[in-house]
């Protein structure tokens, strides 16, 4: 579990880092940008990140995955690179060609006053998909050789660093909007040769055109699984995302709402860094594990990686409650109602983490077929809400829905593990980790006002997470945590 830690530290640190800038980005956005442009913005970035899904095909979890079981010099390990390549390609041309066939009736689903725009910029987003599928490919192959904290890097931060680059020449007038659009879409290519040459170094790279490596059986067991994921994350990023893109559909201000609605997502998304920190760097560990059928190890794995995603969720947590006040103090009035949308999606985000990677060890096991269709079945569920509530109560309807089926979907999981592996991710350290976040919000609540907005987050989040560390240092709920900070001690150094 060790490098474990120290590879999800180095991705969380890696991660955080994109996400101030990020911040630093969707708050030049509120006031460069008029709304219905930053909601036309946001609506054609989340719907791309759901099609590359279908452009990848399930092949990204195929070489997480699969490669493992392949030795460095085994052909078997290039033959599966190239067919997923080639599966890549062909998803790219299918849906480009279904993207143009129905326009019309893609753009009639928006209100009339967004139609105009998303037809004209229409174009993004087969690009968009095309590109971040590319990009994904690779990102999943470095992640079966653990190059997680290179992979995050590129894509939290060089990427977050070209949009900065372009807001500022859309800002100063060096571009226009339409050059905007079009290079926003066109960084992720960027991403994608970045991550191939970074690909392209690792042990065992290479293409063959082998095909015959594989049996019959072989394949149909690499296409079931491929199906089986693809379905699987396609459901989860729709329960995800089906929020924001209902939203510019059911909500009579349309893109003007997903404008305020998405810097309340991106917020909440601070609180999910560790987990996806974790999952990128615990994935590798629990499949060898499981293959191993070292049932303890992954015993040891689920618990021990719930609880480090659970205590720094928690801290993240206390800080943005603590300051939500001074966020809406700093943003233009139009966007106040941030303020309640972010309290309400937290609730189902804390469950989400508290439960742990529940997903990952369904994926990896037997019972791989289960995530589908629970996810299936939440995407329903939360369509369902989000017709019932969006029309009458717009933003706060969306998140609500958002919520009820994070909640429903991560206790469902939760009984499930149970009953079929005898997994669950709640330890003594989950209890102790709940007394030192609410000792830390108490803190952060009754600290008296310190000046402007910007200067009181700063020392307001100072206090919550002194006192969050000072009673993590005392309660010792985590041995990681432990570990890590002795470790740091002797060597001097993070990692």
């Amino acid at each position: 579990m060790g490098i474990v830690f120290r590879q999800s530290v180095k991705t969380t640190i890696v991660t955080f880092t994109g996400a101030a800038l990020g911040a630093i980005t969707n708050y030049i956005y509120v006031f460069v940008f008029l709304r219905q442009q930053l909601g036309f913005y946001s609506n054609t970035i989340t719907i791309g990140a759901t099609l590359q899904l279908l452009i990848m095909m399930g092949t990204g979890s195929v070489l997480a995955t699969y490669i493992q079981k392949f030795s460095e010099k085994d052909e078997r390990r290039k033959v599966l690179l190239s067919l997923s390549l080639i599966v890549v390609a062909a998803s790219i041309l299918f849906y480009s060609i279904i993207f143009f066939v129905f326009r019309q009736q893609f753009v009639a689903l928006y209100h009339e006053q967004d139609r105009q725009l998303f037809n004209k910029y229409y174009y993004a987003l087969p690009l968009l998909m095309s590109l971040w599928g590319i990009m994904s490919l690779f990102d999943h192959y470095l992640i079966s050789h653990v190059k997680i904290a290179f992979s995050a890097f590129v894509k939290e931060v060089v990427i977050r660093v070209c949009n900065l680059i372009i807001i500022a020449l859309y800002y100063y007038q060096y571009i226009d909007f339409n050059i905007f659009i079009l290079a926003s879409v066109s960084i992720y290519a960027l991403g994608a040769i970045i991550l191939f040459i970074a690909a392209s170094k690792t042990p065992g790279f290479g293409f063959s055109s082998d095909f015959n490596a594989f049996t019959k059986s072989d394949y149909r067991g690499i296409i079931h699984f491929a199906w089986y994921h693809l379905l699987f994350g396609l459901s989860q990023n729709l329960f995800g995302m089906l929020d924001s893109f209902m939203l510019g559909v059911l909500d009579k201000r349309g893109f003007e709402s997903i404008a305020v609605y998405r810097n309340a997502v991106f917020v909440v998304a601070l609180m999910v860094i560790p987990y996806r920190a974790m999952t990128y760097s615990s994935y590798t560990a629990l499949n060898k594990a499981y293959i191993a059928n070292d049932n303890t190890l992954l015993q040891s794995l689920f618990k021990r990686s719930a609880l480090n995603i659970f205590i720094v969720t928690m801290a993240l947590f206390a800080v943005i409650l603590c300051n939500l006040d001074n966020l809406v103090a700093i943003l233009p009035p139009q966007y106040a109602a941030i303020k309640p949308v972010i309290m309400i999606m937290m609730l189902g985000r804390i469950i989400d983490m508290a439960t742990g990677l529940n997903n990952e060890v369904i994926s990896i096991s037997r019972y791989y077929k289960f995530n589908f269709r629970s996810a299936g079945l939440l995407t329903a569920t939360v369509f369902g809400f989000n017709v019932l509530l969006i029309p009458k109560y717009g933003i706060y309807g969306a998140a609500w829905g958002t919520t009820l089926a994070f909640t429903a979907i991560n206790i469902f999981k939760l009984l499930f593990l149970w009953f079929k592996m005898r997994l669950q991710p709640f330890t003594r350290g989950s209890w102790l980790s709940l007394v030192a976040v609410a000792l830390a919000i108490a803190a952060g609540y009754l600290l008296p006002v310190v000046g402007g907005p910007v200067p009181d987050a700063i020392v307001r989040s100072i206090v919550i997470l002194a006192v969050y560390a000072a009673m993590l240092l005392w309660l010792k709920p985590s041995e990681d945590l432990q570990n890590y900070l002795i470790s740091i001690k002797t060597n001097k150094r993070l990692f």
